[in-house]
């Protein structure tokens, strides 16, 4: 028997093509780690290569889970089927969006989101615009699905959102009339914001196509206002077709609760969504600790003060380093590179040396350019990181 004929079409097509993400389920991190700390006799690996929250989660799910009572709780919640219409949660998220609380859908993180919405709304040749960089999870799961992935460039050598770039999607929107646009907003990897008028424009000319639009806020809350939401939320009941994605894994520094969620007036899309999700998508562990984390504004408005901070500090003594090109970045992460060294050999250089960053030199639209990317810790972590990098980049 031809195994390979047993697959599925689908199957077929998402071995055949992977994106070249900096992360991969078929790689063990942890034996990866293990090699790099025995080959070079090191006592710690610092993990710069994932997108987080590297101050940690909230004091409250701190304090909640050091109460001699959350051990009771948690023994008697833990027999019981979690509840799969998230009341609590969704109301929560609701009043911070100002928007209707039917108007959500969740699932496991936000890859099983797009996951959901690729299988909802895309067929086999149907066309989906892709601006690159981007997040390289639209661009598979959208492959796996059967559609096309249109590329639309962002400008080099910065790889910025421009309104030539805006001009760019809007030509191919008439021109191609995609079923979906995937935005990421701050832009992931390069961490740039766009302005609100620009998704209003972008969602106007998709009113005009027929193009459902996508817009990932993961890292929204490191450009959210102390005092207010600034997310694509806003458009909601004005653009039924735009849905916007937010997750409990950056900022909430909780990305093993593995809590993602959609927001779209659209009903019938919501409806479409939830039906490729499983019936109990999260555990009840997951769904309380995001309740807890939602609740903390303050410490939300300190982390993000701290990123700032850090942020100031760290750029400059990155664009310091000869040879090095730091972008600027509205987010935790920065996206770098040498001049004349190669992404993979800078990148070996440091994870020889116990820094781990992510390899951006096969993704979409940056291909061999020797970009990497670093999320910002501590200071003294970042300090460690830029003395390291001037050490090895000019070895």
């Amino acid at each position: 028997m031809n195994m390979q004929t047993m697959l599925a079409m689908q199957a077929q097509q998402a071995l055949a093509r992977q994106s070249g993400d900096y992360v991969s389920k078929d790689v063990d991190e942890q034996a990866h780690i293990d090699e790099i700390m025995a080959a070079g006799g090191l006592s710690h690996v610092y993990r710069f290569d994932i997108g987080k929250n590297t101050d940690g989660v909230t004091p409250l799910i701190r304090g909640v889970l050091s109460l001699p009572e959350t051990a009771e709780n948690v023994t008697r919640n833990m027999v019981e089927y979690p509840d799969n219409h998230f009341r609590q949660l969704r109301r929560q998220i609701a009043m911070r969006h100002g928007i209707n609380p039917a108007h959500m859908a969740f699932g496991a993180g936000l890859e099983s989101i797009i996951d959901q919405i690729c299988r909802a709304v895309l067929e086999p040749d149907d066309e989906v615009l892709f601006p690159v960089p981007n997040f390289s999870v639209f661009e598979d799961m959208s492959s796996r699905a059967g559609a096309a992935v249109i590329p639309v460039s962002t400008s080099p050598p910065n790889h910025r959102w421009t309104a030539a770039t805006v001009a760019r999607i809007c030509e191919v929107m008439r021109r191609r009339n995609p079923k979906l646009i995937w935005i990421s907003n701050p832009v992931n990897p390069t961490g740039q914001l766009l302005p609100l008028a620009t998704i209003r424009e972008i969602c106007e000319q998709a009113e005009r196509t027929g193009t459902l639009v996508a817009v990932d806020e993961a890292y929204g809350e490191y450009t959210d206002h102390e005092d207010a939401v600034v997310s694509a939320t806003r458009y909601l009941e004005e653009y039924p077709h735009l849905m916007v994605l937010r997750t409990f894994s950056k900022m909430y520094a909780l990305p093993s609760a593995r809590v993602g969620y959609v927001m779209c007036a659209a009903q019938e899309l919501i409806q479409a969504v939830n039906a490729f999700r499983p019936t109990f998508p999260l555990p009840w562990s997951s769904i309380q600790m995001a309740q807890i984390a939602i609740m903390d504004d303050p410490y939300v408005c300190q982390c993000r003060g701290r990123n700032l901070r850090r942020r100031n500090r760290l750029l400059p003594e990155l664009q310091s380093i000869p040879g090095i090109q730091a972008l600027s970045t509205d987010t935790n992460t920065v996206m770098f590179r040498h001049e004349d060294v190669s992404g993979g050999s800078l990148h070996e250089k440091l994870s020889n040396r116990g820094f781990l960053t992510a390899n951006l030199n096969g993704v979409t639209g940056i291909e061999g350019s020797g970009f990497l990317r670093m999320t910002m810790r501590s200071s003294y972590e970042n300090g460690l990181f830029v003395r390291t990098l001037r050490e090895v980049a000019n070895a």
